[in-house]
């Protein structure tokens, strides 16, 4: 399927910056391997939620390579692999130091901002290392209950400028059973995470210092996928 999603919800004011002075906050969930077409099938109110309230699209075209590595390498460093140099999921070639992720590129103009993520893919995880993150927490993969707990209570428990929480269960059981709208399991898993999306939002607005912080929250896939395998 050539459609994947991206959504952007204002927490506090939507369409609108002026007169707000709260701190503000980013909060960037990721999921792994989702088909927007089978997105719009399952039941997904948080989703939809967040889609109804702020803005974005289910029409999204992949404009890169079709494979993990080199898509959240694109989403984390803001250009494609012909400059961060990932074109395999095993990150070979990268170019990391030329091109970095988004805590190094921000850090350069204010050394004070910090970024942690929660991470369920092992090989992301290591090689984010290095790339300015303050806090890395190493999740299970395709653990989206533990994902969902873990990363709900590090937001509302810790002070950081950036978080970044990534799902990997719809890629996952999109390789074992098929990447389809028709797919019971596919969508059950894109529905548990829904669930997931709703645990960590409800961490956010746990946090103490919620009524006096602006969040931006960021929602989007890296690739979609087709059969047992990415692209299409």
């Amino acid at each position: 399927m050539k459609y994947i999603f991206l959504i952007v919800f204002n927490a506090v004011f939507l369409f609108s910056d002026a007169a707000w002075a709260g701190k503000r906050k980013v909060l960037l969930i990721g999921i792994d391997g989702v088909r927007a077409d089978a997105l719009q099938a399952a039941w997904v109110p948080t989703i939809q939620w967040l889609y109804k309230n702020g803005f974005g699209t289910f029409e999204s075209w992949h404009q890169d390579i079709t494979i993990s590595g080199p898509s959240w390498s694109s989403i984390l460093c803001g250009v494609y692999h012909d400059k961060h140099g990932v074109t395999d999921n095993g990150f070979h070639g990268k170019r990391y130091d030329r091109y970095p992720m988004i805590p190094l590129i921000a850090k350069a103009y204010d050394p004070q901002l910090t970024f942690g993520m929660y991470m369920e893919w092992g090989k992301l995880f290591r090689n984010s290392a290095g790339q300015g993150w303050d806090q890395m927490i190493r999740g299970s993969l395709a653990a989206t209950e533990e994902t969902a707990r873990k990363s709900a209570q590090w937001i509302t428990g810790t002070d950081l400028d950036f978080y970044f929480v990534y799902f990997g269960a719809a890629d996952y059981v999109g390789h074992v059973s098929g990447f389809s709208r028709w797919n019971p399991f596919y969508r059950w898993s894109l529905e548990d995470i829904d669930m997931g999306v709703n645990e960590v939002i409800r961490g956010m607005r746990s946090r103490e210092q919620y009524e006096s912080e602006d969040w931006l929250v960021l929602l989007t896939t890296d690739h979609g996928g087709k059969l047992l395998g990415h692209g299409g």
